[in-house]
């Protein structure tokens, strides 16, 4: 088993950009590059979409960043040298207000301060560092030693090896349960699921649930973890047990509509390849479901949403569900068999193209109901359609 190169990574994840409800106290990253040259860039974007960069200056550099009142992993790219396509990355859990320093020494060893989360997570690299270097250390072993007697002594000893760099998060995790950091290393390094791949990780399930409130709460780390949960089990699926607070996150996380903003325009094909865009509905209520075949929470809304599809088709609201899918036979298949007998469409482009980079949709499912003007009047994260009834009943009453 072997273990990755620590931290050297290429981070090419495209979000979009969610400036519109970015908090506004500071939040400092800085710090020294040893050996970096002068106008190398300095690449940061969160795992909720906020983006930043500078350029280094006598091996120094300093972000003022936009950060949201919550916890989330920023990713740090730093081009190391002119002409040279080489990058190193490494992911830093950042909360708003606070300063963090990183300091990067030639060896591409770094140290994080500035705070107690940002001490927690210097503790946590440096205890990883240890096994990264035994492993190292048995590899060079294996490669200059020629004895097979020795060779097997040394492959079962780098075997351990892997176990216990494998098991170091998980010893982290548990003996820092109310951290919210250990939230980010279980989604960074123990999460193993795959939503595309269906493969379930009932492991970090497991250790998800031993986390107390203040560990989660203002976390997108954890909203994260729970998004993916909920497309196999029900237990994660936020709908009428969703809090306001995680309401007001998730919808500020995962959505870069604002309520009150103009919807931007879009143009997708229905099943039949006949084109539906924004337009059609001026002068009309549109409730708008943004939803995938392989979203199980979605899946689970169905019905709901059929209901009130049934309730004000006859007074005037318009409803269009826009999948995410890119696969065509999958979409279709799954309107079928859910009867989703309302106005359907898609552009197949999922949510990082088309009209699902233009929505930023990085959740589903979600919902924006739009008044006859094109303005945003409400929206819903996560399946609670309790945010859209009231409106609903205002308006249809």
């Amino acid at each position: 088993m072997k273990i990755p190169i620590l931290f050297t990574f290429l981070f090419l994840a495209i979000i979009g950009s969610y400036y519109d409800s970015i908090a506004q106290n500071a939040t400092i990253l800085k710090g020294n590059l040893e050996g970096i040259p002068d106008n190398m860039k300095i690449y940061v974007e969160s795992n909720s979409g906020i983006k930043d960069s500078c350029f280094t200056k006598n091996q120094h550099f300093e972000l003022t960043l936009k950060a949201r009142n919550q916890y989330d992993i920023y990713f740090m790219v730093i081009k190391k040298y002119p002409n040279d396509s080489s990058r190193y990355g490494v992911p830093l859990f950042i909360k708003e207000g606070s300063i963090t320093q990183f300091d990067l020494n030639k060896e591409l060893r770094f140290t994080i301060s500035g705070g107690a989360t940002a001490e927690e997570q210097n503790n946590y690299y440096t205890g990883l560092y240890k096994y990264a270097d035994a492993y190292k250390s048995i590899e060079n072993q294996i490669i200059k030693n020629t004895t097979s007697t020795k060779l097997d002594s040394l492959k079962q000893l780098l075997n351990q090896v892997s176990i216990n760099y494998n098991n170091y998060h998980i010893n982290w995790i548990k003996k820092h349960i109310a951290s919210p950091f250990s939230v980010a290393v279980l989604q960074l390094y123990v999460y193993k699921g795959s939503v595309v791949n269906n493969i379930r990780d009932t492991s970090a399930e497991n250790l998800y649930d031993l986390f107390p409130i203040q560990a989660i709460e203002n976390n997108y780390e954890a909203i994260l973890l729970r998004s993916k949960f909920a497309y196999f089990s029900n237990k994660y699926v936020d709908n009428n047990s969703y809090t306001d607070t995680t309401e007001s996150v998730a919808n500020n996380l995962y959505s870069k509509i604002p309520n009150n903003s103009k919807a931007p325009y879009f143009s997708i094909e229905d099943t039949s390849g006949k084109v539906i865009s924004l337009s059609n509905f001026k002068g009309k209520y549109v409730l708008i479901d943004f939803w995938a075949s392989w979203c199980r929470p979605c899946r689970i809304n169905n019905p709901a949403l059929k209901k009130i599809y049934e309730k004000y088709k006859g007074r005037g609201l318009q409803v269009l569900s826009i999948s995410m899918d890119t696969d065509e036979n999958a979409w279709k298949k799954a309107i079928s068999d859910d009867g989703m007998n309302w106005l359907q469409g898609s552009d197949l482009k999922g949510e990082n193209l088309g009209t699902g980079l233009k929505y930023g949709i990085i959740a589903v499912p979600q919902y924006l109901l739009i008044d006859p003007n094109g303005i945003v009047l409400v929206k819903s994260i996560g399946g609670n359609m309790s945010k859209i009834q009231p409106k609903l009943n205002e308006i249809f009453h």
